[in-house]
């Protein structure tokens, strides 16, 4: 098993292209052609650290928006590529790179409400202030109420443990 994305990485080096083939092969060899959080356990956290990991990381993230278009909410496999653990100790700088990918990409598209509603599928794991600046990027943009609507302004994870009132209390600070 390639757990850590080492051998993900290298083949990366070796073909750019090489992210969104493997996001439609496990779409195409998925049940149903549904994938989650759940649906892999690799950690590609070494791919946020990577030089080009602005375009890199929008190309496997954009393709899995696109085969999860249509769907009634995104199913969180973008999750897998934003997953990071407490014990990386390049936590900060991940976090931090995550950011600045899903700033530009909303500050670029804030008008597409579907790429947006995808966009912000993505944002519930962040700290509250960093999703308020997230969504004060896209508010500079696009003041349209409609489009704010759309919004997901809270996880879209399907499990958690004990209660959920952290969650509803998140999402009033988001606010």
């Amino acid at each position: 098993m390639d757990h850590s994305a080492t051998g993900f990485d290298a083949i990366l080096n070796i073909d750019p292209e090489f992210g969104k083939a493997w996001v439609d092969w496990r779409y195409d060899n998925a049940r149903d052609r549904y994938l989650s959080e759940h649906s892999e356990h690799r950690d590609y956290t070494r791919l946020w650290l990577r030089p080009d990991f602005m375009t890199t990381m929008r190309a496997i993230l954009g393709r899995i928006r696109i085969h999860a278009k249509g769907a009634y909410f995104y199913h969180g496999y973008g999750e897998v590529f934003m997953r990071v653990t407490d014990r990386n100790p390049n936590n900060a700088e991940i976090t931090k790179r995550q950011f600045d990918l899903l700033s530009a990409w909303i500050a670029e598209h804030a008008d597409d409400t579907d790429e947006m509603k995808f966009v912000f599928s993505l944002v519930g794991r962040f700290k509250p202030q960093q999703r308020k600046d997230l969504l004060q990027v896209f508010l500079a943009r696009n003041t349209k109420y409609e489009d704010f609507k759309r919004l997901p302004l809270e996880s879209n994870l399907q499990s958690w443990s004990g209660s959920d009132v952290g969650s509803l209390k998140d999402v009033t600070v988001f606010l």
